[in-house]
């Protein structure tokens, strides 16, 4: 998927699990003049990304993919199980890549109470939200409900949050 992105010309690729809760860029060009960027960090650490959602110029992917390999090289010895998320905590110190904080976790939206309009300041400026396997177990969804029923607790979220925020969204634009 890596080189996939540096083929078509760089630009923006997300994890099947990221939603947006923000407008599009007006211009799909990479931003940070086409730097490498993870936008999802993990909580607690200012320099370690998790590879959900990306962007970066066409020579910034292809750069990246060889990264990621030779780390995956670099710890073959020593790991019976790599991946691309390992890899780039394993790099966050190495001044491979951008990271900003634009994607919420899921379980940050995942209330117990649903989703009111006063919570739509938690994805105010955020671009996207993460509903990733650890975020469904942290997160509230409804008794019974596990991570096999993923799409409709993230049906179920987007439209309580369109609901709720979807006009101060637009306005936002």
């Amino acid at each position: 998927r890596w080189l996939a992105m540096a083929q078509v010309g760089g630009g923006y690729m997300s994890d099947y699990d990221v939603f947006p809760v923000s407008r599009a860029p007006d211009s799909l060009k990479p931003p940070h003049n086409g730097n490498f960027t993870v936008y999802c960090k993990i909580k607690g650490s200012e320099t370690a990304g998790i590879p959900c959602l990306m962007s970066g110029s066409s020579d910034e992917w292809t750069r990246m993919a060889y990264a990621l390999l030779d780390n995956g090289i670099k710890n073959a010895e020593t790991e019976s199980m790599w991946s691309d998320m390992l890899a780039l905590i394993d790099m966050r110190n190495d001044g491979a890549y951008q990271i900003h904080n634009g994607v919420l976790e899921g379980q940050d939206v995942l209330l117990k109470h649903g989703w009111t309009p006063d919570d739509c300041s938690i994805t105010r400026h955020k671009k996207a939200i993460h509903f990733s396997h650890e975020a469904l177990r942290l997160g509230y969804i409804n008794p019974g409900e596990t991570a096999e029923d993923r799409p409709d607790i993230i049906r179920r979220f987007l439209k309580h949050w369109h609901q709720a925020c979807g006009s101060e969204e637009e306005s936002m634009a």
